[in-house]
């Protein structure tokens, strides 16, 4: 859904922080959606948030927060392009019709322990990114406010 040359320019700064693991790769649609994604029960915490890009400051952003992140978080950024954005938002019940990119902020606990850190990381990324957003995805979000129910 985009160029992989644009996105290996803008991955270069979390590149340069050596993540243990580095799975992103050039895949088609179907194969983002079957894969990546923490199967139930596992405890977690997440939230999310649409961006209308990957600016400087968002990547730079991402890469702060992935420096000192607790070692079962993970951000997945999924781009809207195409197809998906030809779609009016009034004719269907999925209202991030925009080109732009949803960015799913999530963290897992392996002990009770750990859960303080793993919400505080995932609250502390999304903050820092609100400013950029134009709304969220309601269903990958662990919180449920008005708030957020409006903004989705």
């Amino acid at each position: 859904m985009g160029e992989a040359r644009i996105a290996n320019e803008l991955l270069t700064p979390l590149r340069t922080l050596k993540p243990k693991h580095d799975d992103i790769r050039v895949m088609s649609y179907f194969e983002a959606q079957a894969g990546g994604f923490t199967p139930a029960p596992a405890p977690h915490f997440q939230t999310n948030l649409f961006l209308p890009e990957l600016s400087t400051p968002v990547v730079g952003a991402i890469a702060a927060a992935m420096s000192d992140a607790p070692a079962l978080s993970r951000v997945l950024i999924v781009p809207f392009f195409g197809a998906v954005t030809r779609v009016p938002a009034s004719e269907m019940a999925f209202a991030l019709r925009q080109t732009g990119y949803e960015l799913d902020m999530q963290c897992r606990w392996s002990s009770e322990a750990e859960k303080s850190t793993a919400v505080t990381w995932v609250t502390r990324l999304n903050e820092n990114l609100k400013r950029f957003a134009r709304g969220l995805y309601v269903n990958q979000t662990s919180e449920r406010s008005p708030e957020l129910a409006k903004s989705a």
